[in-house]
């Protein structure tokens, strides 16, 4: 019966899963990621524990591998549905943007994501209709609309 003892450690599954898709893996960056304390993550660095079972699915999706891999180092490493064909595509180009482009889109998404939902505008009917086409940022003014 072969021997299926993990030879690494969660914390290095976690960094070459991540290093493959291009994810930073320090203690705040997966810190933030899941909305939890570095001091958190310092304790699974130091492999006193493993993060809780929603925080390991977490990092498992986004990095695009199975969960109990990521977890024990048994089983295949990769999730086939994990991300769709969209999410692959985009961490694909992440990996070859310049860390200038990177923290340029990143700010893009962090200023996307504390719009409201009421404030952002509706899309148009037929957009729903149009096959997706290329990625076109939304242009946003930095001055505020006249009344």
């Amino acid at each position: 019966m072969p021997d299926d003892t993990p030879t690494t450690s969660f914390w290095e599954r976690l960094q070459e899963a991540s290093r493959d898709v291009g994810l930073p893996c320090g203690l705040s960056d997966i810190g933030r990621e899941l909305d939890v304390w570095p001091s958190a993550v310092q304790k699974w660095q130091d492999g006193v524990g493993l993060p809780a079972q929603k925080n390991l699915i977490t990092l498992a999706i986004n990095r695009g591998v199975n969960t109990e891999w990521l977890k024990t180092g048994r089983g295949s490493k990769y999730a086939e549905s994990a991300m769709d064909a969209a999410t692959r595509e985009l961490l694909t180009i992440w990996t070859k943007l310049p860390r200038e482009a990177q923290e340029r889109l990143l700010g893009a998404a962090r200023y996307e994501k504390t719009i409201s939902p009421s404030s952002a505008p509706e899309a148009p009917p037929a957009a729903a209709t149009q096959p997706a086409g290329p990625f076109r940022p939304r242009v946003v003014s930095k001055d505020p609309p006249s009344r």
